[in-house]
């Protein structure tokens, strides 16, 4: 019930940007279960729409406040407000490396024109090693 609850939220909010309010949960205590390794189109990545994922990929970022993840196979993820997850941090190290996030995974939330998707609700991230 409360994952359909967050899902209303987040469809109100928008996947975030400047215009749609912010959403960033930084709650660890229940970590992604389903790792995204072998995804290789947006077709496949479809059906985990909702769902609480781990993406590994290269870090970049647009303009200083979203992320971007690159992965392996070309698609690339996208991480609204990436700059408010990890306020106080240096969060400009981990571009151009290979980084870990894991979060709700999102196709479908976003009526914002500049900002793209698939992009990722973050809930952790870390360097991959």
């Amino acid at each position: 019930m409360n994952r359909y609850v967050l899902l209303i939220v987040i469809m109100l909010i928008g996947c975030g940007g400047e215009e749609g309010g912010t959403l960033t949960v930084k709650d660890n205590s229940t970590p992604p279960s389903i790792f995204l390794t072998d995804i290789k189109t947006y077709d496949d990545i479809e059906r985990y729409n909702g769902e609480e994922v781990v993406i590994e990929g290269i870090f970049d970022h647009i303009g200083g406040t979203n992320g971007v993840l690159k992965m392996d196979s070309g698609l690339v993820i996208y991480i609204p407000n990436f700059d408010t997850y990890k306020r106080g941090d240096d969060w400009f190290k981990y571009v151009g490396k290979r980084v870990r996030a894991g979060g709700m995974l999102s196709i479908y939330l976003n009526n914002l024109e500049y900002f793209q998707k698939p992009c990722l609700i973050i809930k952790s991230f870390s360097q991959a090693e």
